[in-house]
């Protein structure tokens, strides 16, 4: 509840607030603040939908979505959001077409790329393999030393993971280069996932991008 306070300091006076929270306790709080400052409140809730591709209805209109299980959240809130002014089917089905959030399991040919820097991440990342179906997984990690991966890293322990470096001397990794360890993985594994430090993940996409 004390980051919700913290958060509820963006509610504006009579600016309406959109928030997917499921926490009751939050939710009250927040509408408590809401009707302080005469904003109206919108809860969104969120379908439990498991099956990729994700299926999104909103407005009688039904929508597919491609992208990891927690864009679902992201893109219905988005969409309420925007549905204060008109939104024709043919513009929201483009924009869920072609948008791309680099690094969020972005996918280049057999390998991925996801900035899973935290416990929830890596518990989102488990999450999004297996509602895909993803076969035959090796993944190469590495994190910074201010977070905690060893628990990260036990979260993971179903899978062959690999313990790579990178040029930053924050990194946590191990003594193999970032390069090496893809190209082992790939030998070993039908997909690759690299994961850790969103800063370990962006490196990495630079090197796929350039090679």
């Amino acid at each position: 509840l004390d980051i919700a306070c913290h958060k509820a300091g963006i509610i504006k006076e009579r600016v309406p607030l959109f928030t997917t929270e499921k926490n009751q306790e939050i939710l009250t709080y927040f509408q408590k603040v809401c009707k302080e400052k005469q904003s109206t409140f919108y809860h969104v809730e969120i379908p439990d939908s498991h099956h990729y591709p994700y299926p999104i209805s909103f407005k009688e209109n039904d929508y597919l979505l491609y992208l990891p299980s927690y864009q679902v959240d992201n893109l219905l809130l988005a969409l309420h959001v925007a549905s204060l002014i008109e939104l024709k089917r043919g513009d929201i089905e483009s924009v869920i077409e072609h948008f791309i959030w680099p690094c969020r399991f972005e996918r280049f040919g057999s390998l991925y790329l996801d900035g899973a820097h935290n416990i929830n991440g890596i518990m989102a990342l488990i999450q999004t393999i297996k509602e895909r179906n993803l076969e035959d997984v090796g993944i190469v990690f590495s994190s910074l030393i201010d977070k905690d991966g060893t628990k990260m890293l036990e979260l993971l322990k179903n899978y062959d993971v690999m313990l790579a470096d990178f040029e930053d001397e924050r990194s946590q990794g191990g003594h193999i280069s970032y390069q090496e360890a893809i190209s082992i993985m790939k030998e070993k594994h039908k997909n690759v996932v690299v994961t850790g430090s969103l800063h370990f993940v962006s490196t990495v996409r630079q090197y796929v991008i350039s090679a």
